[in-house]
């Protein structure tokens, strides 16, 4: 939540909720013991937006999904381009909101750590902290020096993939056991590549990059997404 809140102050972009107010509680408000652990309390902005899981069904065709793309990767790099290069680490449709003019905010920031960094959680943990069905690989694998703008690049094709196939990679329906199958499938699944399934080759190669199982087989920079999907606007 602390970090939330510092990272919140420090952007200040309409792609992000507003912070209004902040304050760590550290003395009980009637007796005035210590706190352990403290309170943290924060306001933020009530954000007029539906969350893109009510509005799936409104991408399926392709200029909806580039244009998509293009906000989400506008807005996360105010994450990825800030001086401690952060990633968001739990990008899923319901941290995604979709404002009336089809702008979008992120929220949820919770899970926000920056790229490399060792973290908090124990390295004896099977995974990291994640939503299964839209962790990358490195995220499954608690693989936590491998962690950079990277793994939500991951989430972004993931999204994107049932967007246009109107069906998730990597979850089965009646799965019994959610973490262990579907992480277990973001590490070793290749899903059908999209042209298949009638996209355009194009973009469908670029979901396909941005779903490398190996974080350096994905883009090197998000622009370049952003330079091949402009290549290709004038004919989906």
């Amino acid at each position: 939540m602390e970090k939330e809140v510092e990272v919140l102050n420090q952007i200040r972009n309409q792609s992000f909720p507003q912070l209004f107010f902040h304050e760590s509680i550290t003395l009980h408000p009637e007796t005035d013991e210590p706190l352990n652990p403290i309170k943290f309390i924060s306001i933020e902005q009530r954000v007029d937006a539906q969350p893109l899981a009510n509005l799936m069904d409104c991408y399926k065709d392709e200029s909806s999904v580039i244009s998509f793309l293009e906000k989400i990767l506008n807005a996360m790099n105010c994450l990825w381009g800030h001086p401690q290069k952060l990633v968001h680490r739990d990008l899923k449709p319901d941290n995604i909101l979709v404002k009336a003019d089809g702008s979008l905010v992120i929220i949820d920031l919770g899970l926000l750590r920056q790229e490399g960094a060792s973290g908090v959680t124990y390295s004896f943990c099977d995974f990291g902290p994640c939503t299964p069905a839209y962790a990358s690989p490195e995220q499954a694998k608690n693989a936590k020096r491998d962690i950079s703008f990277k793994r939500d690049l991951f989430s972004i094709g993931i999204i994107c993939y049932q967007m246009l196939s109107g069906e998730h990679p990597f979850m089965i329906p009646g799965d019994t056991n959610f973490n262990d199958e579907v992480l277990d499938r973001v590490c070793s699944h290749i899903p059908d590549a999209l042209y298949l399934k009638g996209v355009d080759r194009d973009l469908s190669n670029i979901i396909e990059k941005m779903m490398s199982k190996e974080p350096y087989l994905r883009y090197r920079v998000p622009s370049k997404i952003i330079n091949e999907l402009n290549a290709i606007k004038g004919r989906v």
